[in-house]
């Protein structure tokens, strides 16, 4: 059987402790992988390149772990994301349910809200003990859609992460799926989280020219919206049975009634 024959049929994938892999993996196609597990590869500077996330079109479960010199998880060099074939190709994940970050501690991002977004399939996000992250998704959606989905999304963990600001700055995240959200020692994290009469978990980050504009202009902003004794704290979320730790969210007409 050749390489390329054997890589295409393999589901499975775990590395551990490579540490002269700097990355990303170069093969150009595993049609089949389903759970893939990096850990203690001391030197990982990138995991996966555009051309490979191409072709995962059945990957689940992506989790990295004390993968210290981490900087993205996808290489996003100006080459690959200012060729033709990038923009006739779009990169995504549209099999991607659970993703699983410990201990990456020089990761500022997981990758560019596009791919997260369209489609989304994901479940799970889990990011703890990564000091440099200072935004969970980059901001690469072009239009001026501020509003994001996250349909299936159930779980959100965001611990020990000293460095971050907001999920994506200026964009205000829906979660109608939300079962459990936990955010602690997050001390920068700019982010509010609220919960609206249908039981959907939003979380609002106004880019902070828009706030001092709203201001100026008189008009109620989405910080006054959504009480700020969810932002900046800690968060404990677990549907069914911590419901009231998030506060009501409002939208601007609700709140100009009240």
């Amino acid at each position: 059987m050749q390489a390329g024959q054997f890589f295409s049929r393999v589901e499975n994938i775990q590395l551990e402790h490579l540490h002269q892999l700097q990355g990303p993996i170069q093969v150009a196609s595993l049609q089949c992988l389903r759970w893939l597990h990096m850990s203690k590869c001391n030197r990982l500077k990138y995991l996966l390149s555009p051309m490979l996330v191409r072709n995962l079109p059945h990957l689940i479960h992506l989790e990295i772990n004390h993968c210290e010199e981490l900087e993205q998880i996808i290489e996003m060099d100006q080459t690959s994301a200012s060729s033709s074939q990038a923009h006739l190709q779009p990169i995504s994940f549209p099999s991607l349910e659970i993703i699983r970050i410990y201990k990456c501690s020089n990761l500022k991002s997981l990758f560019p809200l596009s791919i997260t977004c369209s489609p989304s399939k994901v479940k799970i996000i889990s990011i703890d003990g990564a000091s440099k992250l200072e935004r969970v998704f980059n901001l690469d959606v072009e239009d001026d859609q501020k509003g994001i989905v996250l349909p299936n999304l159930q779980g959100l963990l965001l611990k020990e992460l000293p460095s971050l600001k907001s999920l994506s700055q200026g964009y205000h995240f829906r979660f109608p799926c939300m079962h459990y959200a936990e955010v602690k020692e997050c001390p920068k994290l700019n982010t509010s989280f609220s919960i609206d009469s249908k039981r959907v978990v939003h979380a609002i980050t106004e880019a902070p020219e828009q706030v001092e504009n709203d201001r100026r202009e008189g008009l109620i902003t989405k910080e006054e919206i959504v009480d700020n004794q969810a932002a900046c704290n800690d968060v404990f979320w677990l549907y069914g049975y911590q419901e009231d730790t998030l506060p009501l969210y409002m939208n601007v007409d609700e709140a100009e009634d009240n």
